[in-house]
């Protein structure tokens, strides 16, 4: 690994910056020393390239969405507003989030639902084969990550 890469990889983990963190590590193919820091970061990562797609997007917005020509205030405003309802949705649920292999029918639509780009059946990692301990593990960094956007 070249100095100004090891340079960039500690300054993400100084800078607590979990997204270039995962990237960077990811990249280089490298085990991550911080491996929650490293969690948050695919956790943003796949809700990043979910493309926040609405639910039920009205058809004057949705091929805006879709085509990723969304203006940057207007896509923290869709990410907001995607993770809030995820997270009411998850909280109506009763989910056990604590216990990865519990409720894995349930965390598995919920991710799909709202994550239709990404999770969906033909999405980039589809999650219909994906054992439930998987599931919850992916559902557990999902949850977090769109709990600490609503946090900004």
């Amino acid at each position: 690994m070249g100095k100004n890469v090891e340079n960039m990889l500690r300054e993400a983990l100084a800078r607590q910056d979990s997204l270039a963190y995962y990237r960077l590590c990811r990249e280089q193919g490298r085990e991550p020393e911080d491996s929650a820091l490293y969690s948050s970061g695919q956790a943003e990562e796949i809700v990043l390239s979910s493309r926040f797609v609405p639910r039920n997007p009205s058809s004057e917005h949705e091929e805006e969405i879709l085509s990723n020509q969304v203006p940057e205030n207007k896509k923290k405003i869709l990410i907001k507003k995607v993770c809030a309802d995820f997270l009411v949705d998850v909280g109506k649920a009763g989910l056990n989030l604590c216990d990865f292999s519990s409720d894995g029918y349930y965390k598995r639509n919920l991710l799909q639902k709202y994550f239709p780009a990404r999770f969906g059946k033909q999405g980039k990692t589809s999650v219909d084969n994906m054992a439930d301990l998987s599931v919850g593990a992916l559902f557990h960094n999902v949850v977090k990550y769109a709990e600490s956007c609503l946090r900004q």
